[in-house]
């Protein structure tokens, strides 16, 4: 809702000063500096709500890949139970070298792996 508010009140901004500017491209814009100023206390708050949640997307992104996330490789069975419960987010594809369908998945596996 706040992210919505202040979307609009920035639109309302941008299309007021570009109604003034296609009317007059003298120096009226002064009439509209007040609307392009940052010093309303609302507006600071969601901006950095808004950069520490970024910062925290950031952070878990970073520690995500430490982890391995991103990867397509290969575990040992002694490895599975460690790489399996460090990270929220796992899939796993259970093969079997001689059968043609495991040869497939590991295909696409391996082109949507960097995507995550």
């Amino acid at each position: 809702r706040e992210a919505q508010e202040l979307s609009e009140a920035k639109e309302k901004a941008r299309s007021l000063f570009r109604h003034e500017q296609d009317e007059d491209n003298d120096d009226d814009d002064d009439e509209f500096d007040y609307l392009l100023e940052d010093d309303d206390p609302e507006l600071e708050e969601l901006r950095e709500k808004r950069i520490h949640e970024m910062k925290e997307i950031s952070r878990k992104h970073a520690e995500n890949i430490a982890k391995g996330h991103g990867e397509y490789r290969t575990i040992s069975q002694d490895e599975f139970l460690t790489e399996c419960t460090s990270s929220e987010f796992v899939a796993v594809h259970f093969f079997h070298r001689e059968f043609e369908r495991c040869h497939i998945m590991d295909h696409h596996l391996q082109q949507i792996a960097p995507l995550h």
